[in-house]
């Protein structure tokens, strides 16, 4: 009973001991220590860090894809309104053989005339060029869409990867550090 006695009142005493260095330390406590950018990964091992490398240029590739499809829209846009013609430019001799005797094309009746020639053949090679122009812009698409499709998923992987394993190795650490405090710790702190 004596030995009971004894171990209380040497607990309550840890017990006041830990309260007074809590309260020390409170008085003492100051802004939060600033950690540094590369000390983050410290719990990072090689392959991690080469995870993490490969993961950061697959994010860039990511990135880039946007920019490169607003080029190919862009000439996307250029096909369709290339289509167009000026006709105070515009060669009218060109258009005679597909037009009957008599039908003289100028910039004035140039509208109001064309439907009396038969333009079908002339347009032809015209029509073929533009549907070319854009199966290669449509090809290029599909190349970029899939690409994209591929960096953004080693993007979000390698990360994941390094991610989850330098947590994991941070929770043992803290598990550790935990089970290995003695017992009167858990009894003052909360």
């Amino acid at each position: 009973m004596k030995r009971l006695r004894h171990l209380r009142v040497g607990s309550s005493h840890l017990r006041e001991i830990i309260k007074k260095k809590d309260r020390e330390h409170e008085g003492k406590k100051g802004p939060a220590e600033l950690v540094g950018f590369l000390s983050l990964f410290r719990f990072a091992t090689q392959r991690e860090v080469f995870y993490m490398i490969i993961g950061t240029i697959a994010a860039l590739a990511h990135g880039a894809a946007f920019p490169l499809m607003l080029l190919v829209f862009g000439n996307l846009t250029d096909i369709f309104t290339g289509r167009t013609f000026d006709l105070c430019t515009e060669n009218f001799t060109k258009y005679y053989e597909f037009c009957p005797p008599g039908v003289e094309l100028n910039s004035d009746n140039f509208f109001n005339e064309i439907t009396k020639c038969n333009l079908s053949a002339a347009n032809m090679t015209q029509n073929m060029n533009f549907l070319g122009k854009i199966r290669e812009q449509s090809i290029w698409l599909t190349i970029m869409g899939c690409g994209t499709i591929v960096v953004g998923y080693f993007q979000v992987s390698f990360w994941s990867i390094a991610c989850e394993r330098q947590t994991r190795r941070l929770r043992e650490t803290l598990l550790r550090s935990i089970l290995s405090k003695e017992i009167a710790y858990f009894d003052t702190h909360k």
